[in-house]
């Protein structure tokens, strides 16, 4: 299959299965919808009521549940960009969100390509498709448009377009936590940035204070944030390390504290490696990059669709690496199926896996009957990711909280979670451990990259260990002979 037809064949495999046409897919879109229209009201989105009227009135599949309220975490001005859909009729909205996500998706990949030139087309399709689009289209996420900010940005200021990478962020920060580090470090690298950046958020904040006043702007980060954190704590979904403290039983506050610290370490560290990787490397596609992946590796709060801005990162540090193949593109190809949601949803992602490991194949020479083999080995995987104990892993039928209108929508979100998923369910950690290693292994080749002592010393202990099992090897040999 040659590598332009790719993109096309995904899309008409997402559009098969999503069927916008004849029902409102996105699940996630129905929280935004109903949160700009409460916006656009002036009403408080973080409350139960009117959100849940809204979402009670939605078209099945729309993301309702029972008449449990589905939060709409965005920040407000986030949520008053969307306010020209609320106005339309949800399945007309709906389709719009679609088509603007599918741009954003397109976007991403061009910016991609154009980031790693040394990597074929084909090679960084194969890679990147499924992680892309098919999460964050399949739940209406924005998170295909913040990739695209993230990418483009690293694609401006490698050009030394710092005002325009500065705004392209700002775009990005459609979900903040993905943009936050990457704004730390044009801000403290790139004074030329600092002007947009500045108008940027002063621009947001003084929309924020118009449309909702300082009082409910500071609730939004010292109450709306931590309670969404809470509800999610120990959700099958999340892919933050904090999931594996509420499966180890660390309590929701000890568990959180511990991912804000990580958090805000992670942040730190991200840029501090950008910085040096790009004086390392001479080139400045890292300042945005690294602080972008290091969102979804350290933090308290991280989604399948999400991880895809760790994708920028991974690709230039494989077009750095030296080594084999494996060395170079083992990250990638470990986060190149999010396995987790594959088995909640085999009909979409078995074809779309089997695709892509057929494109990967091929694209890293192999003929067309061993390409075949792959695609076929990777629907085996996806068929064996369905066979665990996958109990919780839909949530399933709940009935609805019964909250007054003036509770928090968090509140009314975690009463579902607890309700569905009561336990953090082992098979979900099994089937998340493949993208955790993909996410230790871009560290490891991050800290490679960086040239820091730590790296250096364990590159060289490795390379005497090679050298040291390579002479026994020879002295065995000439022994026998």
């Amino acid at each position: 299959m040659r590598a332009r037809l790719l993109p096309l064949v995904v899309v008409a495999i997402l559009l098969a299965y999503l069927r916008p046409w004849s029902h409102a897919s996105l699940l996630d879109f129905g929280a935004f919808y109903c949160g700009a229209r409460t916006v656009a009201a002036g009403a408080d989105p973080s409350r139960v009521e009117p959100l849940r009227s809204c979402e009670t009135s939605l078209p099945l599949g729309a993301g309702r549940t029972h008449g449990v309220v589905v939060p709409a975490p965005l920040p407000l001005p986030a949520l008053a960009l969307l306010a020209p859909l609320a106005r339309l009729p949800f399945l007309a909205a709906n389709a719009l969100w679609l088509a603007l996500l599918l741009a954003a998706g397109v976007a991403s990949l061009a910016a991609l390509e154009r980031l790693v030139p040394a990597l074929s087309p084909g090679l960084v399709r194969a890679l990147v498709l499924v992680p892309l689009w098919a999460v964050p289209l399949e739940l209406g996420q924005p998170s295909m448009i913040a990739v695209a900010g993230i990418a483009w940005a690293a694609l401006a200021v490698r050009a030394g377009r710092d005002r325009s990478a500065a705004a392209l962020v700002l775009v990005a920060a459609i979900q903040p936590q993905l943009a936050l580090g990457a704004l730390g470090s044009l801000v403290l690298s790139r004074p030329r940035a600092r002007v947009v950046i500045a108008l940027g958020l002063g621009s947001a904040a003084g929309a924020w204070l118009a449309l909702a006043g300082p009082a409910r702007m500071a609730a939004y980060v010292a109450v709306t944030l931590p309670a969404q954190a809470r509800a999610e704590y120990g959700a099958y979904t999340q892919y933050a390390p904090t999931f594996a403290l509420a499966a180890l039983g660390v309590s929701a506050g000890i568990g959180l504290a511990l991912g804000t610290l990580v958090t805000l370490a992670g942040i730190a560290c991200g840029i501090a490696l950008g910085l040096r990787i790009s004086e390392r490397t001479a080139d400045r596609a890292f300042l945005v990059a690294v602080p972008a992946a290091s969102a979804v590796i350290a933090t308290a709060y991280v989604h399948a669709h999400q991880l895809a801005a760790a994708l920028p990162a991974a690709l230039l540090l494989a077009q750095r690496t030296r080594g084999s193949g494996a060395r170079r593109f083992a990250p990638l190809v470990l986060l190149a199926v999010p396995w987790l949601v594959a088995a909640r949803h085999p009909a979409l992602y078995a074809p779309l896996v089997a695709l892509a490991g057929f494109a990967l194949a091929r694209a890293f020479g192999l003929p067309a009957r061993p390409a075949v083999t792959c695609g076929a080995v990777a629907v085996a995987l996806v068929a064996l990711a369905t066979l665990g104990p996958t109990a919780g892993l839909g949530h399933g039928d709940v009935l609805p909280a019964t909250l007054p209108g003036a509770a928090s929508a968090q509140a009314s979100w975690a009463a579902y979670l607890r309700a569905a998923d009561p336990i953090p369910n082992p098979w979900a950690l099994a089937l998340k451990l493949p993208t955790w290693l993909g996410l230790a292994l871009l560290v490891r080749q991050a800290l490679n990259a960086a040239e820091l002592p730590v790296a250096l010393w364990w590159r060289s202990r490795s390379t005497r260990t090679r050298d040291d099992r390579t002479t026994v090897h020879a002295n065995v040999a000439r022994s026998e002979r």
